[in-house]
């Protein structure tokens, strides 16, 4: 069974995060003196630290690029594992996932992500389309390239659509070294620059002896060479992971900027045979005035019986008052074999926990992950927002529901609606039967019929063309076996 790779990034106050991109930038050579190449700098420092702040220490560094998963609509994109392949068998191209945005009282397809496979079941293309409405449209996409039959990927080059040529546009370009046991230890990342490709940073990662990070370091390229920049540290005690740290290369010493600390809930028999759960990640920034670490973010965490999460507090810390202040809360239920079935995500409103987002999920039989819906609270009550359907199906439902969601009789929302002159309109049937989707006017007479039709348990869809019909409300009537369910839809010319 495959994972999802989450990438968890560090946050930090903004004053610190532009004071060391204001130290990266005037810290350098004198090379990039002019005022274009200053922004450039500013610019790649600025998403360097976001790249480095994004590191999770117990997975592998590289999946695509790390900056790219910030936004929660890209999290499940990327399958884990250092080599982009499968266990479980996809054809040569396939659907990843379909990200739909809930609309005039039905889903809309909004995003969808294509992997194209070689015969080795390796991924040599992911592209991301957007729906526009009526169609689908190139966003961007991500090119892989491989060295004999290694799974894992050597070049990764990151492309837009441009509309205006209708091409894709370079963007970025990485190649990536591995070690025998298939870890990646030096990655170059490079930038185009509309003519060619400028190298942008270089790390080497160093391994502890089981597999876990012990160093990286992070060069920075200054015109004709690579100028060392800064550091990662782990630090480990019996096995547990209780240190992390930042360090800025200033030429001659390595000066702290951030670290984390890791507190757990230890005993005898979590040592022996783990794991032992994290109860407090806390961030601190360097200050050089005082040089010592002061406080800036923490998590809490608890567990249940199992070990799973249940709750985590983020808070942050107030210099004045001296003292800690909530800020977020997760709670995290799970189903009888321990898969994530749903968070809730409330914010602290300085006297009580509020409501923020609901995420459920659902799983096949396999405990892989085949739905995850967001909801927001809003009105006292929750109001779905998006959702992502995942794996190998056909997104314009004329094949039948491949997507888990349990099916029902059920005559959606049109949309566009209002419309001019074509509107979709989509349903589901929860077996095979003979159905019928008519339109009438306002008076009860039928002026189109749609479909009359044997078919088999699924979601479909339907394209209206109303082009003959004068503007006006309309009446569209889903009928199968002895169900029936009428909508209303507005034509505007």
């Amino acid at each position: 069974m495959e994972s999802w790779y989450r990438c968890y990034s560090f946050n930090f106050p903004a004053h610190l995060l532009l004071m060391l991109v204001l130290v990266i930038t005037i810290g350098g050579n004198s090379t990039y003196g002019s005022e274009r190449e200053s922004k450039r700098t500013l610019q790649r420092s600025s998403e360097t630290l976001t790249n480095r702040q994004s590191v999770s220490q117990d997975r592998p560094f590289y999946s695509y690029r790390n900056y790219r998963h910030t936004d929660t609509h890209k999290l499940h994109r990327i399958p884990s594992g250092r080599g982009l392949h499968f266990a479980k068998a996809l054809t040569t191209e396939e659907i990843w996932y379909l990200m739909q945005r809930f609309a005039f009282g039905d889903w809309q397809d909004a995003e969808r992500v294509i992997l194209f496979l070689d015969d080795l079941g390796r991924v040599v293309e992911d592209m991301l389309q957007l729906y526009t409405g009526n169609e689908w449209v190139n966003d961007d996409r991500f090119l892989f390239e491989y060295e004999g039959d290694s799974q894992n990927p050597s070049v990764i080059i990151w492309q837009e659509w441009n509309e205006a040529t209708s091409d894709w546009e370079n963007l970025e370009r990485d190649f990536i070294e591995y070690d025998e046991q298939g870890r990646e230890v030096v990655i170059i990342l490079e930038d185009w620059d509309g003519e060619d490709w400028e190298p942008w940073d270089r790390v080497e990662i160093s391994y502890t002896n089981d597999d876990r990070y012990l160093e990286q370091l992070w060069y920075f390229w200054w015109g004709d060479e690579w100028d060392l920049d800064y550091r990662i540290s782990w630090v480990y005690e019996n096995g547990l992971l209780i240190e992390r740290v930042d360090e800025l290369w200033d030429g001659e010493d390595w000066w702290p900027e951030f670290r984390t600390v890791y507190e757990y809930d230890i005993d005898r028999e979590c040592l022996r045979s783990g794991p032992c759960n994290l109860i407090v990640e806390l961030m601190q920034y360097f200050d050089e005035d005082e040089e010592e670490w002061v406080n800036s973010f923490q998590t809490l965490y608890d567990y249940d019986d199992d070990g799973n999460e249940i709750e985590s507090i983020s808070q942050y810390w107030d210099e004045d008052d001296d003292e800690w202040f909530n800020l977020t809360r997760t709670l995290s239920a799970y189903d009888d074999r321990n898969n994530i079935s749903e968070e809730i995500h409330q914010a602290w409103d300085g006297s009580d926990w509020i409501f923020s987002q609901r995420h459920s999920y659902e799983y096949d039989e396999n405990d892989e992950m085949l739905v995850w819906l967001m909801e927001t609270w809003e009105n006292d009550q929750w109001r779905s927002v998006e959702r992502f359907l995942f794996r190998g199906f056909d997104p314009t439902g004329i094949a039948g529901d491949d997507t888990g969601m349990p099916l029902r009789f059920e005559l959606m929302q049109n949309y566009p609606n209002p419309f001019n002159p074509a509107t979709t309109i989509r349903f589901s049937i929860p077996d095979q039967s003979n159905v019928t989707l008519e339109v009438f006017d306002v008076l009860g007479r039928k002026v189109a019929l749609l479909l009359n039709e044997e078919l088999s348990a699924g979601t479909y869809s339907h394209v209206f063309d109303a082009n003959h019909l004068a503007s006006g409300v309309y009446l569209y009537q889903l009928r199968a076996r002895d169900q029936v369910e009428t909508k209303r839809l507005l034509l505007l010319k």
